[in-house]
């Protein structure tokens, strides 16, 4: 075979695997309707960080491609946050008291979905308004700001605020430390 029929034998081998791709995505939001659908619309956001730990600490172990692993994480929380947005449209502030909190930014925008509406606040009663007003439903603190962490669990809400995940949850680098907090209206759950 030439060149040009395997070239194009191969190029038809992918657009097959996308189809197969695209299929399954479209699989997956079926069985994601179907959770969705048997929970309690009640108890807080659509989020369940230590069940996507676990997907992520199974994936990782399955991946034997010399692709950076961190690009298939970046892809799943996409996907991720594209289901529970659809769900349930929620929106994320971020306090970035410093030039240091841009990286804060950065990890935030990959694990909560490059889609999902995230805003930034440079003042801890600038963020706890936005949320009061109900402007953003997720808070990201960063780690250096504990003091403000423990100030915005102990507001009052009807569903109580719980520090959900540290960022980052999954990195690039293995001892990366914990750089921020997530809170919100995620009730946590046990792993199956």
């Amino acid at each position: 075979m030439d060149n040009e029929k395997l070239l194009k034998k191969w190029r038809n081998d992918i657009d097959n695997i996308d189809d197969d791709i695209h299929d399954l995505i479209m699989q997956r939001w079926d069985a994601v309707q179907n959770i969705a659908a048997a929970k309690d619309k009640t108890v807080g956001l659509p989020i369940r960080p230590m069940r996507e730990y676990d997907i992520l600490c199974r994936l990782y172990h399955r991946h034997h491609i010399p692709l950076s692993f961190m690009s298939v994480v970046n892809i799943w929380y996409d996907l991720i946050s594209a289901y529970t947005q659809a769900q349930i449209n929620y929106k994320i502030g971020v306090l970035m008291v410093n030039d240091n909190c841009h990286h804060i930014w950065d990890i935030t925008r990959t694990q909560f979905g490059s889609c999902t509406a995230t805003y930034a606040y440079d003042h801890i009663d600038n963020l706890k308004a936005a949320y009061h007003h109900h402007d953003i439903d997720i808070m990201i603190v960063p780690a250096t700001c504990a003091n403000d962490i423990f100030d915005i669990c102990s507001l009052k809400t009807d569903i109580p605020l719980y520090v959900f995940s540290s960022l980052p949850n999954i990195s690039y680098n293995k001892s990366e430390p914990t750089l921020a907090y997530a809170i919100g209206k995620v009730t946590l759950e046990k792993n199956d």
